[in-house]
């Protein structure tokens, strides 16, 4: 039986959506400074916005904030130290990872390379304004959040990011 599931890395923020990074296996914080280094995120993010000038975040993974790992991204970005545990509701790229198994399910693959060729291609295909709309929607989420006293509203912001950028899939 072939493992038809991936692990994936990305950045999105306004006007940006980095390159898909296929991740093989576990990520301990030596594999996830590897993968950092591989997908150039601050390379591109420096260029685009100037030296510095962007916040990089990420969730709250043993690997992301391992000692050796902040050392890391202090020395190559100016990234958020602290983000609340169980909070996917307000991190953007999570409604977008949600978007995207939305789009994949029913879908059967044959080989794990079928499934990341997908993957792929549907990465490129996202529209930049969805995701521009859901980094722009921070301050509207957290409202939201906590207008329904911290219960999640994960499925309502993925209907709307569906509705924003429907993605038209060949059989």
């Amino acid at each position: 039986k072939v493992n038809k599931s991936v692990m994936i890395f990305a950045a999105i923020v306004i006007g940006f959506k980095s390159n898909l990074v296929i991740v093989d296996g576990s990520v301990d914080d030596v594999e996830y400074r590897r993968i950092f280094q591989e997908s150039k995120i601050c390379d591109m993010l420096n260029k685009k916005y100037g030296d510095g000038r962007f916040y990089y975040m990420q969730d709250g993974a043993p690997a992301h904030f391992s000692e050796s790992s902040r050392i890391f991204l202090q020395k190559n970005c100016s990234f958020l130290k602290f983000w609340p545990p169980n909070s996917p509701d307000l991190n953007p790229i999570e409604h977008l990872w949600g978007a995207l198994k939305k789009i994949l399910k029913g879908k059967n693959f044959e080989t794990k390379e079928s499934l990341i060729n997908e993957l792929q291609r549907i990465w490129e295909l996202f529209p930049q304004d969805a995701i521009d709309n859901l980094c722009s929607s921070f301050q509207s989420r957290l409202r939201t959040l906590i207008n329904v006293n911290g219960e999640s509203i994960s499925d309502l912001l993925r209907k709307q990011l569906e509705f924003q950028s429907p993605i038209v899939l060949s059989s």
